[in-house]
């Protein structure tokens, strides 16, 4: 930062404070509680910070799940900013407002941003040009030194769970399971994912495109051997497994399944094979009685098809080697 900027960010830190301080009152201490709690679906932060990664223009983004944090790093090119916070409602018109103050400012450009504090009491920002930390939900306070974690071409922020680490981690978990990015980016061309024994790519274009199987892990170990991976378009493009089994599935997992089916054509009659879907682990069970009755057709086929219930139509490739 130059002086013009630390004097902008000293001015900001002092703004930001006596907010927070109001923010205690009685009369508006629910607020704080409004802003952290507003997204209905747990740990939506996350899909805030992949487009300030954008806006910074970075291109490869990337999230690492542990125990006790979140890491989530990119390699944007353009700089953390600062201004004049008395100036703040123009500048926001005018498109030229600081990235710091947006990110201690409620709901403005990033309207999920403050559910990150759900989770910890101070998010930690590293850049190439500024290291701060946001406390109290929008207080930007000045770190020391760098994180011996960063990269010299890379933004990080460190999201330590201090608020219930175990809820923290299950809850993000579960936001990467259903991970599906809505919203238009300009520059992201891939955004990876580290959790749980897995990492999962996408890549961003028109649409985004999961790539890269999931961690055969999450199959039971006796069933890996006979499944087949998969890749599937359409709503939920990425790769998948099909595995086979014997007995009652309640034997291999815990999970609820989706019922779901894979038409088959026996003759001139078109016949369902029923599956059970786990879409958040990318995993289609079936009886191993049904995949024998109809093998051919499942392995001949360079495209299977799968319906829900309620008829709406995925289409899987089928890779031709077995996991």
């Amino acid at each position: 930062m130059n002086n013009t900027e630390k004097a902008y960010f000293e001015a900001l830190q002092k703004d930001r404070t006596a907010i927070a301080d109001m923010m205690k009152k009685f009369a508006v201490r629910d607020l704080q509680a409004i802003a952290v709690n507003q997204p209905a679906e747990k740990a939506q932060f996350i899909y805030d910070l992949i487009k300030n990664a954008d806006d910074m223009s970075a291109e490869n983004a990337k999230f690492i799940l542990e125990k006790d944090r979140l890491i989530f790093k990119h390699n944007g090119v353009n700089s953390f900013s600062v201004t004049d916070p008395e100036n703040e409602e123009k500048d926001f018109e005018d498109k030229i407002i600081g990235k710091v103050n947006v990110l201690t400012a409620f709901t403005k450009l990033y309207p999920n941003f403050q559910s990150v504090f759900n989770y910890t009491t101070a998010l930690c920002i590293y850049a190439q040009n500024i290291m701060f930390k946001i406390e109290r939900l929008i207080v930007p306070v000045l770190l020391d030194s760098d994180s011996s974690e960063r990269c010299h071409d890379e933004t990080l922020f460190i999201v330590s769970f201090d608020k219930e680490p175990e809820k923290a981690y299950n809850e993000i978990c579960e936001a990467f399971r259903k991970f599906s990015y809505q919203s238009a980016l300009n520059n992201i061309k891939n955004i990876e994912l580290e959790y749980e024994n897995s990492n999962i790519s996408y890549e961003v274009g028109d649409t985004i495109k999961r790539t890269g199987y999931p961690d055969s892990r999450l199959i039971p170990a006796v069933l890996r051997k006979e499944s087949i991976a998969v890749e599937i378009t359409g709503t939920r493009p990425g790769k998948y497994f099909l595995v086979p089994y014997e007995g009652k599935l309640k034997n291999f997992t815990d999970k609820r399944p989706t019922p779901m089916s894979i038409p088959q054509i026996r003759g001139s009659k078109e016949k369902m094979v029923p599956v059970s879907a786990f879409p958040d682990d990318y995993i289609l069970y079936i009886t191993m009685e049904n995949f024998k009755r109809y093998e051919d057709g499942l392995l001949d086929a360079e495209v299977l098809e799968l319906r829900e219930n309620a008829g709406a139509v995925e289409m899987f490739s089928r890779n031709k080697e077995n996991v």
